[in-house]
């Protein structure tokens, strides 16, 4: 089948050293009965390869909740996620969308002086904003608009423009106009301006770049700066304005600290392509340093109930592949989007409302974010082997160790292949007691639960067998029975 090639390939790319089984091939697209087949592992505690890219725990929004309609404008309590976010480990929040962070928000009248305090408007966003500092994630911030019917692009008067926007940089960098001095460092110039996040000409956009992007490095130079947030729905011509963009930024030797793009996946083995051809760009134009940020992503699984797949077990199994697959091809990546969404498919969480009251409920995605939080947590990323036949069933895998190399985590993922079994060696144990192994399920029926428990006598390598459903997540977790695990 063409999607198992797909997967087949991840496999044998380079990099992709830690354990986490990712079953590529939606079982939609393999409807033909399929004999059953045990996925064959090899874990090598003792070899190191790089680590876990804890950065991929970005989301947009929150975790105040953008969707409780009028919340932060009314000055009432916004459904707060924060709790959520810290248990999911989430890193990074990207601003976007909802125009709490949007150019006329902060600025709503362009003709009056954009150098005096008393004509900016920062109470609503510095309110959101604060929620994300005591969340503990660093904060992602998008320069412009997001609310169409509010919309003015390209700007009227680039520089004015860009004096406004270097001010609310200076209002949460450098505390002016009763402002913050928040460690925010990545400024990203618009929203999908290759889509329709901008009604002008793509000429029109690099020149705002070209205005807006030195001006903050010459402002603050520690900051990083780049762009465009490609988004247009038509691949070829987002492939057309990628190019032109980063050509036009070298030809004007234009500071683009990090390239950004967007994403939503059938398959995700797109991903491949997608960086392949990002970095490859990036080289030849002279940004061998420029970084790659997948600043939206999200699965779609091209099916007709594809609105209600995104909170279904498929969706948190997908999540967990991209983010095997994303390891070393991208520096930050932000899920669309972290918190709850009224009406909407997307979204960590769905809204409860009860007797006029509004709470969250987690998806099976916020799950698959937790699990990976847990991987996170033991970040030396050790090599891992599959035999050859199931190199063939299309997995993928993802294992860690912890500094104190007194823990291993093993994540497996199953997202669509034939698979119903595993069995994995792990050799070279770091310790010589005991080992517990703690197996966490996530699946139709649980949310990443303990199921099992077991204990292997003092050896050197041990065998874990199990079975693995379509779809399913496991999170394995070793420790020696005397050892502390931090």
């Amino acid at each position: 089948m063409k999607l198992r090639a797909l997967a087949i390939a991840r496999i044998r790319s380079p990099g992709l050293a830690c354990l986490c089984v990712l079953l590529l091939v939606p079982e939609v697209w393999s409807q033909a009965a399929q004999p059953s087949a045990c996925l064959e592992l090899t874990v090598d505690a003792s070899h190191v390869t790089g680590g876990i890219n804890r950065e991929l725990l970005g989301v947009n929004h929150g975790p105040l909740s953008v969707y409780q309609p009028g919340a932060l404008y009314n000055g009432s309590n916004a459904l707060d996620l924060s709790t959520w976010y810290r248990e999911a480990g989430i890193r990074s929040v990207r601003l976007d969308e909802f125009a709490y962070i949007d150019f006329q928000a902060f600025f709503p009248n362009f003709a009056t002086d954009p150098d005096k305090p008393e004509n900016y408007r920062f109470e609503v966003a510095d309110r959101y904003l604060q929620a994300i500092v005591d969340a503990g994630a660093d904060i992602f911030f998008r320069l412009g608009y997001s609310e169409k019917h509010q919309r003015v692009d390209p700007p009227g008067d680039n520089d004015k423009w860009t004096q406004v926007m270097l001010n609310v940089i200076r209002h949460y960098r450098q505390g002016w106009a009763k402002g913050h001095h928040w460690n925010i460092n990545y400024w990203e110039v618009w929203n999908e301006p290759s889509g329709e996040g901008w009604t002008g000409t793509p000429l029109k956009y690099f020149r705002l770049y070209a205005t807006v992007a030195p001006a903050i490095k010459k402002l603050d130079p520690a900051v990083m700066v780049g762009g465009p947030a490609l988004g247009c729905p038509d691949p070829k011509k987002d492939r057309v304005f990628a190019e032109a963009f980063i050509e036009y930024c070298q030809q004007r030797q234009l500071p683009l600290d990090f390239f950004s793009w967007h994403h939503y996946f059938i398959t995700p083995q797109e991903f491949v392509e997608h960086t392949t051809r990002h970095r490859q760009n990036l080289d030849a134009h002279g940004f061998k340093t420029t970084k790659q940020f997948l600043t939206e992503w999200g699965w779609y699984s091209g099916r007709p109930t594809h609105l209600t797949d995104r909170a279904t077990i498929d969706d948190a199994a997908a999540d967990i592949s991209a983010m095997v697959i994303l390891q070393d091809r991208v520096e930050l990546a932000h899920f669309y989007v972290g918190d709850a969404m009224a009406g909407y498919p997307w979204g960590l969480f769905d809204f409860v409302r009860n007797e006029g009251t509004v709470s969250a409920r987690p998806r099976k995605s916020y799950y698959a974010f937790k699990a990976y939080h847990a991987l996170t947590e033991t970040p030396l990323r050790l090599q891992c082997r599959a035999e050859e036949d199931v190199e063939q069933g299309g997995c993928g895998y993802l294992a860690g160790l912890a500094e104190n190399r007194c823990q291993i985590t093993i994540l497996l993922s199953n997202f669509g292949t034939h698979m119903n079994q595993y069995r994995i060696k792990v050799a070279n144990l770091p310790w010589k007691d005991s080992t517990l192994v703690d197996t966490l399920l996530l699946d139709n029926r649980h949310n990443l639960e303990a199921t099992a428990r077991r204990s292997f006598t003092p050896k050197a390598e041990l065998t874990i067998e199990g079975d693995i459903e379509v779809p399913s997540v496991r999170l394995i977790k070793l420790t020696p029975e005397s050892a502390p695990t931090k």
